[in-house]
This record gives structure tokens, sequence and C-alpha cells, in this order.
């Protein structure tokens, strides 16, 4: 920031025979981009070149005009199987925190629990733990499902028999416009359980207002997918 101020204040002492009319608006643009793609490594604490995730399991990693989005390894895991991206259309603008997109993923419950169930299939429910659901339990952490932007469905499917759906909202780190989506994920889903934090990446956008402020970094993100663990974890033995 302070580089960028005195690149100004130079920029500013110049003869003004220098620079033509045509050429101030592309400098000063260009300034300010360099300015915002500083900013979101000064607001986030975030090295550059590194991922900066939020609260709600999103990641972001910023680029010289637009920045990358996607779901975090720890929330693929949560999903299951990925088969279903949901992406929006390029151009469209997002609010903070508005659903940008939803990824959807398949489980195959345990023998043990599925002999303990008979909801009816497809229909919406939250995940309330039962003691005879323990690898259930440890497998997927059902109280963490309770959260806001998870959705859990029961279906049937053929052979398979009974799965759930896992739905997992993606929200907006910030006001913003999509400038691009993945393109592989229309062939390649599997991509987002490979690769959640690299060439599974969702979007592409560009930030409209205010950068996000409220990322984290790899180790602080870690910690606290660890606590929505142990909550989950204490919240089940409760009842």
């Amino acid at each position: 920031l302070r580089a960028w101020r005195c690149s100004l204040f130079h920029f500013n002492r110049r003869p003004a025979t220098l620079l033509s009319s045509e050429m101030l608006p592309a400098l000063r643009k260009q300034s300010f981009q360099a300015f915002r793609h500083q900013g979101l490594r000064f607001f986030a604490a975030v090295p550059d070149g590194q991922l900066g995730f939020t609260a709600s399991h999103e990641w972001v990693k910023s680029g010289e005009q637009t920045s990358r989005v996607g779901i975090s390894d720890f929330a693929q895991g949560l999903l299951g199987e990925v088969y279903w991206c949901e992406l929006p259309k390029t151009g469209k603008s997002f609010r903070k925190e508005a659903v940008m997109c939803t990824v959807e993923g398949m489980q195959h419950p345990s023998e043990k629990s599925s002999s303990s169930r008979a909801e009816t299939p497809g229909k919406r429910m939250s995940f309330h733990l039962k003691e005879e659901e323990d690898e259930w339990a440890e497998r997927s952490l059902g109280r963490i499902y309770e959260n806001q932007g998870w959705q859990v469905s029961e279906t049937s499917v053929g052979s398979l028999g009974r799965m759930f759906v896992v739905t997992r909202e993606v929200r907006a780190p910030a006001d913003c416009v999509v400038k691009s989506v993945n393109e592989r994920l229309g062939t390649d889903k599997a991509l987002v359980n490979a690769s959640a934090e690299g060439d599974g990446w969702l979007l592409e956008i560009e930030f409209t207002g205010e950068l996000p402020s409220n990322l984290m970094d790899a180790k602080a993100y870690a910690e606290h997918t660890s606590k929505e663990e142990e909550l989950a974890c204490e919240s089940s033995e409760a009842e």
C-alpha cells in the first residue's frame, strides 16, 4: 500500500506532456487492480499464491484480475462421491454470502444404520445420530450437516439401494461477478473429490466491492474444522 501511494505521488509529479489522455485511464485501472490484489492479501492475512478459506468451507485464490473459488478438501470429504455441480452463468452477479452454486455428492450408509431407519425416499431430514449408527457417525460426523449450507436427503438408487444425497451450498466470499466456470466439471465431476483445492475449482470471480476480510490461512482453517468436528461429536454424545 505504501509503495502504491509513493508510485502515485511520483506519477503525479511527472510532466503532463509525458502522458496522453488515452493513457491515464489504463494506468489508473492498472494501479487500482494492483491495489485490490495487494488488499486481498492484507485483509485476509493469506500469503500470496496460497488459498484463503471461509468459515463455510469455500476457498479463494487471488489472481491478477480474478480469483478462483472452490470447496475445501474437508467439505468434499463430507459430500461423498460428487456427481453433480450446478454452476452459474458467466456474468451473473452475487452479493456477499449469497449462494453462487451447489455441489451434490452421494454416500452409501452402513448396513447397521440402514436397518434402523425407515424414512420415505427423497424426504428431507436432519441427522440425529443414534447409538446404533456409530459407523455412520464416525465416517461422516452427522451433526456437521445441521450447520448452515448443508442439506441431506435420502433416496433409493436401483441396485445400490438406500443412499444419502448430500448437498453443499457455495457462498460468495464478497460481492462479485462470475467471469468463468470450470468447464472440465461438465464431464469430470470427480475432479472435485480428487483435487478439491486444485483442478476441481468451481468458479473464477471478480470482486465488485469490498474485498473479503474474513479469510483464514490453512493453519487457521484446520483449527476451525477441528472445532467443528469436536462440537459435532460432543452434541451427538450428549443425546
